[in-house]
């Protein structure tokens, strides 16, 4: 099952943006390696490395669900099979369902997957949720395999903060295929309930201050107004009632100026991290 499958026959130009994509489900019940996706982006082939020619923007992807029994079925936010294209704004909750309840079967779960391309990531806030779950594979709020080239990963909010009733949690925060050509900075990383932190490929970094590509990040909560709330409550805008660490602490990005909510984010202390602007303390 997926959500918008955005399959296009050009390189760049492309614009996908302020869509709200919720209540997405498979209802297989069998042992079955099912996969539910809240948007697929195909570009027709790889293009320019980094022309951002393509955009996708202040989408908000949440409370997708399944209901196969296999540990190897999978549920994915965001999911980017190659190309070049800038991803800014987008929020995206999974790990719960409808309710806000957890789902507790110990799928795959990728709030943003990227197979390959080159991409560029500002400004987005992803959070993976829920408790009591069975021992699970490995799962990430930010998971790409792109191993080389020129990209950035900037001003994003990546909380995975998922837990698991047995075995050695693997709730990751981020996961980059490897760091030749990579900037990747200024970012909130959390895996709060995980044996390790993140991975480059295949090696594990068990703490934030032991992940290779940290400089200007943050591991502290952003303050989210409700994470963890039904399909009709959840919101990952900042909750300006309380102090949050992502206030004011990014780095500039001239080719985003504004917010999810389409605000100048040069009039709301710049710059903030996530996808939510604001004056936040």
């Amino acid at each position: 099952a997926i959500g918008i499958h955005y399959l296009t026959s050009t390189t760049s130009g492309n614009v996908l943006s302020n869509n709200t994509i919720y209540s997405i489900s498979n209802s297989n019940t069998g042992a079955v390696a099912t996969a539910v996706i809240g948007l697929c982006f195909v570009p027709s082939s790889a293009g320019t490395l980094n022309s951002n020619g393509n955009t996708i923007d202040a989408n908000n992807i949440h409370s997708i669900t399944m209901a196969s029994t296999s540990a190897s079925a999978s549920i994915t936010g965001l999911y980017v099979t190659s190309g070049s294209t800038l991803f800014s704004n987008n929020m995206i909750r999974l790990g719960l369902k409808l309710d806000g309840t957890a789902i507790t079967t110990g799928y795959i779960i990728n709030g943003i997957n990227e197979a390959s391309g080159g991409s560029n990531y500002y400004f987005n806030s992803i959070y993976i949720g829920g408790s009591s779950v069975a021992a699970s594979t490995a799962n990430y709020a930010y998971n790409s395999s792109v191993t080389s080239g020129t990209r950035f990963l900037q001003n994003n909010i990546f909380w995975n903060e998922r837990s698991c009733t047995s075995g050695s949690p693997l709730n990751y925060a981020i996961r980059i295929g490897g760091t030749s050509g990579i900037t990747c900075s200024y970012n909130a990383l959390i895996a709060s309930n995980s044996s390790q932190f993140g991975q480059v490929l295949s090696t594990n970094y068990a703490t934030f201050g032991a992940y290779p590509v940290i400089s200007g990040s943050i591991n502290a909560d952003p303050k989210f107004v409700n994470r963890t709330g039904n399909a009709s409550s959840v919101d990952l805008h900042i909750d300006t009632t309380q102090v949050s660490p992502v206030e004011g602490i990014g780095t500039a990005i001239a080719a985003v100026t504004t917010d999810y909510d389409g605000e100048s984010r040069a009039n709301l202390s710049p710059v903030d991290m996530g996808a939510d602007a604001g004056f936040l303390s």
